[in-house]
């Protein structure tokens, strides 16, 4: 029975009835035995309700807890604390999140899939607490073979960038440890060492003699007696544990832990695994592999910090790559740039005088805007040009707009230019080309989002919501983040929207015309009749001969003028010319002002028609309004609008705004092109068009 419930849950679910899936899950929730059928109900509930209501999602995580501590749910462990994760994640919530994830992990005994689901998503959950090393940890865990193919695309790809910027923290982690550590006053870094080394030989396994306690630690070990020549009194050395115990002790002083085969004094790489992190500096001075550690003693833990200034130097420059690297890594790999701004402005914040600080300041410049703060971005911008004039990076600034200085994003502006214009499948090969060789390091939102109507025009559904995914993930800051989210809900109820339409039926209501006389009243007043006097034709028998120099004169035909004529009182329309645009991309254009029109001048009716000038040329006219000043005033509040709120996804260089009245409509058309018109209005409003 529960199971039946279960499955009509379900069928509600898909049928959009949620009230009635909420109802249908609960009953099976009463009625279940079955663990695994009882925990995804409550998840479902939990899902079901989110929207709102926070109260809701709280009482089913309390329920799945509350689970957890029953004993026969001991079993289900991992599964319960894996839903009550997923709930915590919801409500943004990510330490309580990894929390419950690493409950998961810990109560999991043979569930693999379980498992690698759980290391996935406390992967992410650490990475939003900007705990990256636990992040890359938790990912290498994964085995994304077990994961869907979703999970193992993503897990795959950032995986390799994980570790990157983990090992990149643990340098910095490390080498700001040193420099803290070497800060403290003498007698106080003196004691600390000298506790340190202590913990550092007992996790060793070596323990120190009598002679060796009572010695320096900045000087060498004293040498151990003769094991064997200790014979009299003490009897056979086998016999004796207290000279097995010492033998045993100075043989780690001087070797340390060696497994007991053939050849022990080879295995260096035995001996390498007890370097402790905070104090190895084999990476940072480059050391080969095969370089013997140091002996374990005050003196090399003394070495290793920077004490002088050639080692401070070293560190903080050590920091300073870490760090960059790290910062890159955030903005081309994961396509993080909020990551990738907050490690540029630690590291120029911490670093102002560093050597690469005009490479810091580039690629600030370019993460701001994909950001959307182009405030910051004239910011650093200005900073370039005044501390860096002549600088590589101030001349790539000064020449965008000159040329593109990277060959590749005029190619990718090439294939965005090819998908405006309509020409898709030359648009679509040169992407895939594109995309073999430079990844998805210069796709834009406004080509991933016409992409995305392409593929949703041809019916391609799922590629569509690859394209719309992606795009959300990539720029999250972009305004078209949020319409690509909208776009998505619209295609995953797609076959409900055209059922429902299809099945619409709109009655308009009949629009009487305003009569004077009602021809259908059977009351209708009888107008008098005025009958005329018939008219008397008298005809000549024949015609008078006309003078031979007399000819008709010419008919005057009513001529449009060939000149644009402006006249601020009349009504005027106003115009966005698109240039190479295919008739996809303008309707959505239409739809998107029709949108805005509605939300901003809702009490006002603004109809927008689309005007086809010539095989290049489209115009949206909107209105009529009733002069230029009131045109005007519209393009001067909109226009900005344009890029950042209407179409973001339409390129400034396709799209112009003007004003227009009737009779110069019509000479536009008559002449097939709209340069005139518009290069005329530039001329009268040189601030305005």
């Amino acid at each position: 029975m529960a199971r039946w419930e279960y499955l009509a849950a379900q069928l509600y679910s898909l049928a959009n009835k949620d009230s009635m899936a909420i109802v249908w899950f609960e009953k099976a929730i009463k009625q279940t035995t079955d663990p695994f059928l009882d925990v995804f109900a409550r998840l479902n509930i939990a899902a079901l309700s989110a929207d709102g209501k926070k109260d809701a999602v709280n009482f089913h995580l309390s329920q799945l807890l509350q689970m957890a501590k029953r004993e026969k749910y001991q079993a289900f462990r991992d599964l319960i604390y894996y839903a009550a994760a997923e709930l915590a994640m919801s409500q943004k919530n990510y330490l309580m999140a990894s929390n419950y994830l690493n409950k998961s992990i810990e109560f999991n005994e043979k569930n693999a899939e379980q498992k690698a689901r759980s290391f996935f998503l406390l992967s992410e959950a650490n990475y939003l607490q900007k705990k990256y090393i636990e992040a890359s940890s938790a990912m290498d865990s994964v085995n994304a073979q077990l994961l869907t193919e979703k999970e193992t695309a993503k897990a795959n790809s950032i995986k390799g960038p994980l570790q990157k910027i983990a090992k990149g923290f643990i340098t910095v982690n490390r080498e700001d440890s040193l420099q803290k550590i070497a800060a403290l006053p003498s007698a106080e870094r003196e004691a600390y060492l000298t506790s340190l080394l202590k913990k550092l030989r007992k996790e060793r396994g070596i323990k120190e003699s009598e002679a060796e306690q009572g010695s320096s630690f900045g000087g060498n070990l004293n040498s151990g007696a003769d094991l064997f020549g200790t014979a009299g009194a003490t009897g056979f050395y086998f016999a004796n544990n207290s000279l097995k115990t010492k033998g045993l002790s100075d043989f780690k002083a001087k070797w340390g832990n060696r497994p007991n085969i053939d050849n022990w004094r080879r295995q260096s790489a035995v001996d390498r695994n007890f370097s402790v992190a905070a104090i190895d500096t084999d990476e940072k001075n480059n050391k080969s592999a095969n370089t013997a550690p140091a002996v374990l003693s005050f003196t090399s833990l003394e070495d290793s910090l920077p004490l002088t200034p050639e080692k401070l130097l070293q560190s903080n420059n050590a920091i300073t790559e870490s760090l960059l690297n790290n910062a890159n890594g955030f903005q081309y790999e994961l396509n993080d740039a909020a990551a990738s701004i907050e490690t540029y402005e630690l590291l120029a914040k911490r670093f102002p005088e560093s050597a690469v600080l005009e490479d810091i300041w580039f690629q600030l410049n370019n993460a701001y805007k994909k950001t959307n703060q182009y405030g910051k971005a004239d910011s650093v911008k200005q900073l370039l040009q005044s501390f860096y004039p002549k600088g590589k990076n101030n001349q790539i600034l000064l020449n965008m707009g000159k040329e593109q200085t990277d060959p590749a994003i005029g190619l990718y502006q090439d294939i965005y230019n090819q998908f405006i214009s309509g020409d898709f499948e030359k648009a679509l090969l040169k992407k895939q080309n594109a995309d073999k060789q430079l990844g998805s390091s210069y796709w834009t939102p406004q080509l991933l989002y016409i992409e995305s109507v392409y593929f949703l025009k041809n019916q391609q559904d799922s590629i569509a919501k690859i394209k719309l995914n992606t795009l959300a993930s990539m720029f999250k800051e972009h305004p078209l983040a949020e319409r690509a989210k909208t776009f998505l809900d619209v295609i995953n109820r797609r076959k409900e929207i055209e059922t429902y339409l299809s099945q619409l039926s709109v009655e308009r209501p009949v629009e009487i015309p305003d009569k004077k006389i009602d021809l259908n009243s059977t009351k209708a007043e009888d107008l008098p009749l005025t009958v005329k006097a018939p008219v008397k034709v008298t005809v000549p028998v024949s015609a008078p001969t006309m003078p031979g120099n007399i000819k008709a004169a010419p008919i005057e035909k009513a001529l449009a003028p060939e000149t644009y004529q402006f006249n601020a009182s009349d009504s005027q329309f106003v115009a966005i010319a698109l240039y190479k645009v295919d008739p996809v991309f303008v309707s959505e254009a239409r739809n998107a002002w029709n949108r805005f029109n509605q939300e901003r001048y809702y009490n006002q009716k603004l109809p927008i028609n689309v005007i086809r000038v010539n095989d290049s040329e489209q115009i949206l006219i909107m209105g009529p309004f009733a002069n230029a000043a009131e045109a005007s005033t519209y393009t001067d509040r909109n226009r900005p609008q344009a890029s950042s709120r209407v179409t973001p996804w339409l390129d400034s260089s396709k799209f112009s705004f003007a004003i227009i009245s009737r009779e110069n409509l019509n000479l536009l058309l008559k002449k097939g092109e709209t340069g005139t018109y518009w290069q005329m209005l530039r001329n009268l409003f040189p601030d305005k068009y």
